[in-house]
């Protein structure tokens, strides 16, 4: 059986989405001079409709829509359960780790993400990801019907976890076309439904050459600057730089229990690791310069309720190999897959993962989009 990503949420039948980030106090210092090395080759780009036939294939679902885009983003419905799911097309199987790694760390910080399962089709090498529907409203929808009072409350809801759009350089989260990547449901809350775009792939699959090169964390300017990103100013501009400060805090608590390197990136040592703590390191710096007063009152977020307060006290060791295989298992792998590529990979994540992606056809049970 597939498993799901977000823990809490594993009692579900949808696939998981999920959940959490990093390490300590930051200290001073630059982003590195280099970027993360490029990774293997995305699989070659699939022709039009090859996520529709791989859906058909399988059989397990019915297509509702096609929901377009470079993805081939299919709204399929479970025929077993009536349930609805997203299918999409991905570039690369680093791109949809990616977006699993920035998904831990938005759940973690209390955004509202999809649950989301990824999966390698083995007769075609395609990358697949397959996330719950949400239903709602899109925030492009939610703009161009004027309604002032939901629009302020939908942006408020999406801001309060700007700070970390900013950080691992989601540009897209917003979506290109002014909003439709975000759905707001009719309890109000704001699900980013797409973050394939983040750390040094970008949201269609090309790298992103300045990750890691930059020394400044620029979207902090730019996502709140007409002039640099217009559908995210539409969005982020009304944020100060104290409000940002306050969500540095609440980072900060998280980071403390190594919450990167151990549920993350499951290493000290990773690339993108390196550069997220170097950004985080320039960002208290620029906030000791713009709203050093809240910086140097962590009380002022007393009384708030918030997951990092209970996520801070725990402490984490290291990782047992049963941890290890938990790992693999939040990221959407069959467990005895998951086994058998720990054991040849000697206990490396890095490598397991690796090995699940380049021998799908040893997998324990036929991989499919969910289970």
């Amino acid at each position: 059986m597939g498993n799901k990503l977000s823990k809490k949420n594993k009692a579900t039948s949808a696939p998981a989405a999920a959940a959490t980030t990093t390490t300590t106090a930051a200290t001073t210092g630059t982003a590195p001079a280099t970027a993360a090395p490029a990774g293997p080759p995305p699989v070659p780009s699939a022709k039009a409709g090859v996520l529709e036939k791989i859906i058909k294939k399988q059989g397990k679902y019915k297509i509702i829509s096609s929901m377009g885009g470079s993805c081939e983003c299919q709204k399929v419905q479970e025929k077993s359960t009536g349930k609805l799911y997203i299918v999409k097309l991905r570039k690369s199987k680093d791109q949809c780790i990616n977006e699993m790694r920035a998904n831990k760390l938005y759940t973690a910080l209390g955004a509202s993400i999809p649950e989301t399962e990824i999966h390698t089709d083995p007769s075609t090498g395609c990358t697949l990801t397959t996330q719950e529907y949400i239903d709602g409203t899109t925030l492009k929808d939610l703009f161009e019907s004027k309604n002032q009072h939901e629009i302020t409350k939908a942006t408020e809801a999406v801001g309060n976890h700007y700070l970390i759009d900013c950080l691992l350089s989601n540009w897209d989260v917003v979506g290109g076309r002014g909003g439709d990547n975000i759905i707001i449901t009719a309890d109000g809350k704001a699900y980013r439904i797409d973050n394939a775009g983040v750390f040094g792939i970008r949201a269609q699959g090309e790298p992103r050459p300045s990750w890691g090169k930059e020394q400044i964390v620029s979207e902090l300017y730019v996502m709140r600057d007409p002039e640099g990103n217009k559908q995210a100013a539409a969005v982020f501009q009304h944020i100060s730089d104290h409000e940002v400060a306050h969500q540095f805090i609440a980072l900060k608590n998280l980071l403390s229990t190594g919450f990167l390197e151990n549920e993350v990136f499951e290493s000290e040592d990773h690339p993108d690791l390196r550069i997220v703590k170097s950004r985080i390191e320039w960002v208290e710096q620029f906030l000791q310069q713009s709203a050093p007063e809240v910086l140097l009152d962590p009380a002022s977020l007393a009384g708030e309720e918030s997951v990092i307060q209970a996520q801070s006290q725990k402490q984490f060791s290291p990782r047992t190999a049963e941890e290890k295989l938990s790992y693999l298992v939040d990221l959407g792998f069959n467990i005895e897959a998951a086994e058998v590529a720990l054991l040849a990979a000697d206990g490396n994540v890095q490598s397991a993962i690796d090995i699940l992606y380049a021998n799908t056809n040893e997998r324990a049970e036929e991989p499919e989009l969910l289970d």
